[in-house]
């Protein structure tokens, strides 16, 4: 049996993917209509060298699951951090890979992860494990994004208005006596 090598290029405008560089992210961006159709190319333009490339591409709305796992995975943070805002991602956090997230040094990649805490589609053990991360992070902004995104669990407030920081501390005891205002209401 004879076996044929098939090569393939892509281009857009005439620039090659095999030599996808500076030049190229202006392709991805301008050229390469975001649609669903384009998931495939996404996801081959998720080897390319470049972060920038791939930071790009982490701002698409059409990444499949193979795609958005790739990103998810990258070597260079800012790409991490941009994929983490995707609409998808919540279905696919893992407590291994929130537990990486917070072990980093970046609190750009942990909001994100706080901002996802309500959505429905989230495991429910992930959730716990981002609350709980996240009430003894060491950024008063990480924790003042908890508040900020969970007002009205009780359970959380009531942790973080012994915060030792003081505006974390007076956002929780706010919020909390609003909450008892507005029981006293009902």
């Amino acid at each position: 049996m004879e076996e044929q090598a098939i090569k393939i290029k892509f281009s857009v405008n005439g620039v090659e993917a095999n030599s996808i560089g500076y030049s190229f992210e202006f392709c991805v961006e301008e050229f390469i209509p975001d649609i669903p159709e384009n998931s495939e190319i996404f996801q081959q333009l998720t080897k390319s060298k470049h972060y920038r490339t791939r930071y790009l591409l982490a701002h698409k709305k059409n990444l499949n699951r193979e795609t958005i796992i790739k990103l998810m995975n990258d070597n260079d943070y800012s790409v991490v951090e941009a994929i983490l805002q995707h609409d998808k991602i919540a279905c696919l956090l893992t407590e291994d890979y929130v537990e990486n997230i917070f072990s980093g040094k970046s609190e750009l990649a942990i909001e994100p992860l706080i901002d996802k805490i309500n959505y429905f589609e989230m495991n429910e053990k992930v959730k716990k494990l981002i609350i709980e991360k996240s009430k003894i992070h060491l950024s008063p902004n990480i924790r003042e994004s908890l508040i900020d995104k969970c007002k009205f669990d009780k359970d959380i407030l009531t942790f973080m208005e012994n915060d030792e920081d003081a505006d974390v501390a007076k956002t929780a005891k706010y919020l909390k006596k609003l909450m008892k205002s507005e029981e006293s209401f009902e």
